[in-house]
């Protein structure tokens, strides 16, 4: 990554969430089934901070879908185009700069509603 591209989280947080019981089993029939989506979001009046959002739901077959955003605001060094933007954060990743706080959200939050042994895997991202 160039030096002019150089960025910093300057906030984050934990936008929505939301915890359903369910009867309704996974769309892979396997006991959890986990989706993530990330986006960026520009603001052409400020060019050097960008909104970095990544969202994640996790269904348990038969027991509940959790659903969780977490968002971040990414402040550049220089000014940016929406396409640099969205490189230089492709070339790091979102979800390396975000899932760990919201994989710890998702855990904590569900430990406190009562499921006690759901834990959601460590990824390790290059």
């Amino acid at each position: 990554m160039s030096k002019d591209k150089k960025f910093k989280l300057e906030n984050f947080w934990v936008e929505s969430f939301e915890l359903a019981q369910t009867d309704e089993p996974t769309k892979t029939g396997q006991q959890f089934f986990m989706n993530a989506t990330s986006n960026v979001y520009y603001n052409d009046k400020n060019k050097r901070d960008f909104k970095l959002s990544l969202s994640i739901e996790l269904h348990k077959d038969k027991k509940f879908i959790f659903k969780a955003c977490q968002v971040a605001i990414v402040n550049f060094e220089d000014d940016m185009s929406l396409e640099e933007a969205n490189e230089t954060i492709s070339e790091v990743g979102s979800a390396k700069l975000l899932y760990p706080y919201l994989r710890a959200f998702t855990i904590a939050t569900l430990k406190l509603a009562g499921h006690d042994k759901i834990n959601i895997p460590v990824l390790m991202f290059d």
